[in-house]
């Protein structure tokens, strides 16, 4: 019963926040500020099952808590260097994180807050019980707030190691925060572990290209997602990761 009746007061919040045309609260765009440990962001596509949309974004938390708890990442990615940019030939990048704990995080995990726009339902769980300030609920236009420094210019913190993931943004919100997400490990993955680079040339009387292939392989310990950003003039995503620099 009380589950339900928590589950009750938050679609009723959501409806709310819905209508008021708002976009992020503030736990969701700077999850790093939350006073809680162990928590967690999820996401779903908005269904017209609210509550159903609430539990698949609460499994996604989940699955978010145990992939940056510790992962894995093995694999290569080319890219082809010419004088008009850089443009990304593939890649066959792999991660791997343990999901045995899933079935018992799920039940004991809280949902501490949740929020519903247009597109997605976003949670904020917790692992262990805890409560998050009303500041923290705020809703944010971010239209109307400064762009984080962080976007352009990655933090430098003497106990962490921050990194970036920027995404377009796609027909679905939720595939453009979850793409964002992926380049965030992928960037810490590259900073934390072992990488080799091999370039060869190909030039032409018009042009000098490169080709370039990268090879990874690390392990990242308890990364978290600290911040996210959304630029809804350029509709460009962006997610801040960091962890412990002692993974180095």
């Amino acid at each position: 019963m009380r589950n339900f009746l928590c589950l009750f007061f938050l679609i009723s919040g959501l409806v709310t926040a819905q209508e008021e045309n708002l976009h992020y609260p503030l736990w969701f765009l700077e999850t790093g500020r939350v006073a809680c440990p162990h928590i967690s962001v999820g996401y779903a596509t908005l269904s017209p099952y609210v509550h159903n949309s609430i539990l698949a974004a609460k499994k996604s938390a989940v699955e978010n808590y145990l992939h940056l708890k510790k992962f894995s990442v093995k694999g290569g990615q080319a890219f082809w260097k010419t004088e008009r940019g850089v443009i990304s030939e593939g890649n066959n990048i792999k991660e791997k994180f343990d999901t045995t704990s899933f079935s018992s995080l799920m039940i004991s995990s809280v949902i501490l807050d949740s929020f519903v726009s247009k597109e997605i339902v976003s949670v904020l769980i917790s692992i262990s019980d805890c409560n998050i300030s009303n500041s923290q609920r705020n809703l944010i236009k971010v239209e109307n707030e400064n762009q984080p420094q962080w976007v352009s210019s990655i933090p430098k913190e003497k106990n962490f190691v921050h990194q970036v993931g920027i995404s377009q943004g796609y027909s679905y919100e939720i595939s453009s925060w979850e793409n964002a997400e992926r380049h965030a490990r992928l960037n810490i993955a590259r900073t934390a572990g072992n990488i080799k680079i091999e370039s060869r040339g190909r030039s032409s009387a018009k042009s000098a290209d490169e080709i370039q292939n990268e090879e990874m392989e690390a392990t990242v310990n308890y990364a978290e997602i600290v911040a996210r950003w959304r630029d809804t003039v350029e509709n460009i995503y962006y997610v801040l990761a960091r962890y412990p620099s002692i993974n180095k």
